[in-house]
């Protein structure tokens, strides 16, 4: 079973806790005298990508998944959006626009975004040589929108939510 379907099969289970403010909270829950512990928060996660019809199968995959994905069609408005709002990985295109993958990092290094990145493409076409370490994996297109939110939950490890916690 997939994260994103587990995700589901949990929200289906279990009433969702109240929203609460901190980065990092604990539900609890008694069953069959094993205590459940589980992550309140899920991340946030940025999709970038110029493609409207994947951005709109992205945001109907997180609706049905009770997720928190924002699509944006190009690095200036994810920019912008990312100052008012903390995003906890983000899902980019390989060719966004007229750049390819080294072009975006280059830009998203400047503005100081340290977030773990999934690259996404419809081409086989890359040189990941030259890549930072930010980018945990790459996936393609192909595989469908569920691979692309697994990968970004394995990006958005206990060590990006301790990160997260320490920096509150």
């Amino acid at each position: 079973m997939t994260v994103a379907r587990e995700l589901k099969l949990i929200d289906t289970l279990y009433n969702p806790m109240s929203e609460v403010d901190s980065i990092f909270n604990l539900s609890t829950q008694l069953t069959d005298n094993n205590l459940i512990i589980r992550p309140a928060h899920l991340p946030k996660i940025a999709v970038i990508d110029d493609d409207p019809l994947y951005c709109r199968i992205m945001t109907k995959v997180a609706d049905q998944c009770h997720l928190y994905i924002t699509c944006f069609s190009d690095l200036d408005s994810f920019f912008k959006s990312y100052k008012a709002e903390t995003f906890n990985v983000a899902i980019l295109d390989y060719y966004l626009g007229p750049l390819e993958v080294t072009d975006s990092m280059s830009s998203i290094e400047v503005h100081n975004i340290d977030i773990p990145i999934v690259v996404i493409s419809s081409s086989n076409n890359r040189q990941e040589n030259q890549w930072p370490d930010q980018i945990k994996s790459f996936i393609h297109k192909a595989l469908g929108p569920y691979a692309a939110i697994d990968a970004a939950f394995e990006a958005f490890t206990i060590d990006e939510l301790f990160h997260q916690i320490d920096n509150l």
